[in-house]
């Protein structure tokens, strides 16, 4: 994707036909069936339509893959506030192309979360710079970090200074890719995880993400590659390209994210595993946490909570406030015991890992549990334990007035 597709400048982003023009010109297309997650309701509606009478936007495609795009038109309308733009190729083949819109439903999501995705909104990390120099090195033009013929990653003095994130930033897959901390084989090949799932890395000041997005397809993808891009990623983004936020991280220290179309896909996915089927080894082998966020509303507010840790843990300590700590000793994983020494897990960020460690000590143990969660996300979860815990929602419209919007 390019550098310098799809600006979000002030005058663009007060009208909500810019911030769709916007959007679609940064991705290239997008799902039809996505564009009312990005202007909703029935003005959505109509504006889609007056864009389409206007000859801005155009209808591409059947099927999973009907999408909108921008026409010439719409792209030189965009191009007369930024005459800097450039918009990504639209790759022809299947594969590729679902692989693209992949990546442009995360960005969506992540924009309604209020996560930076626009290039002038985040720094360079990953160097998307000029050809190499005659010792062999990459150079970033702006970016943090550049790479020599051996595969040795360095950064630059702005990389290695850089000290705080301001505001959550998304990096697709492309965008580091691409970049400039791709190390080379004895050949000059990529060393990169090219055939990885992962569709970009969420950075906030505390954390490294790394984002899937299963849309309706099955979880079926190789522990062995995600393992290695996360490897990857604690070497060469952590201790390399940014040591001054992350070069104490670990492995163990970057959290997964599974983006999926509701509540209904993640029961899908826990039923299978029950069953003994390939999900288990990716949803439980690979991150912990791995959480897992719907496409809706409540994933909105989930998302803007992992992005807020320090609101998380103000939201998490009114919840537990009322139960007992847990002892050392206590035979099973959870986060809280009631005053009659039941299990209770805290389970509003939706670890897929702690899900199901928790439905096996209760089941193990024979215990009832308690379950806290978004209140959305309650049915599902309570089909789940079953019998086993009693499962209790805190309102999502509380959460954002209390804990996000209110402070």
């Amino acid at each position: 994707m390019s550098r310098t597709v799809g600006s979000r400048n002030k005058n663009q982003s007060e009208t909500k036909e810019g911030l769709l023009l916007g959007v679609i010109g940064f991705c290239g297309e997008v799902r039809s069936r996505n564009v009312k997650d990005i202007v909703s309701g029935s003005y959505g509606r109509e504006l889609v339509s007056k864009l389409r009478r206007e000859g801005l936007i155009k209808d591409w495609g059947s099927g999973d893959l009907k999408t909108i795009r921008l026409t010439e038109k719409g792209k030189d309308v965009l191009l007369e506030r930024n005459p800097c733009r450039e918009f990504p190729r639209i790759r022809s083949e299947v594969i590729k192309r679902k692989a693209d819109l992949s990546i442009s439903e995360v960005l969506i999501m992540m924009m309604r979360a209020g996560v930076s995705i626009y290039p002038e909104e985040k720094p360079d990390i990953f160097g998307h710079g000029p050809p190499p120099l005659a010792d062999g090195s990459v150079p970033s033009q702006t970016g943090l970090g550049s790479v020599n013929q051996n595969g040795v990653v360095s950064p630059t003095n702005v990389a290695s200074s850089l000290k705080t994130i301001p505001a959550p930033l998304f990096y697709t897959s492309k965008e580091y890719k691409q970049g400039a901390w791709r190390g080379m084989d004895e050949h000059g090949k990529s060393q990169t995880s090219i055939s990885s799932s992962c569709r970009g890395l969420m950075l906030i000041q505390e954390m490294v993400y790394a984002v899937y997005n299963t849309s309706d397809s099955e979880v079926g993808w190789d522990v062995k590659t995600e393992l290695h891009i996360k490897a990857e990623i604690q070497n060469n983004l952590c201790r390399v390209l940014l040591p001054q936020l992350y070069h104490r991280l670990t492995t163990e220290g970057i959290h997964g994210i599974m983006l999926g179309r509701s509540m209904e896909s993640l029961e899908r996915y826990l039923v299978d595993m029950r069953k003994g089927e390939s999900a288990t080894k990716f949803l439980t082998g690979t991150y912990n946490p791995f959480y897992y966020v719907a496409k809706d509303k409540c994933g909105v507010v989930q998302m803007r909570l992992l992005t807020r840790p320090d609101r998380y843990l103000f939201l998490l300590d009114g919840v537990k406030a009322k139960y007992e700590p847990v002892g050392n000793r206590y035979s099973m994983e959870c986060d809280a015991l009631t005053k009659e020494g039941a299990p209770v897990l805290f389970s509003m960020l939706l670890s897929i890992p702690q899900l199901i460690r928790f439905k096996e000590g209760l089941e193990y143990t024979g215990k009832k549990g308690l379950v806290w969660c978004i209140e959305e996300q309650r049915e599902m979860l309570s089909r789940y334990f079953g019998g086993l815990a009693e499962v209790k929602g805190i309102e999502r419209r509380k959460i954002v007035e209390n804990f996000l919007d209110g402070k």
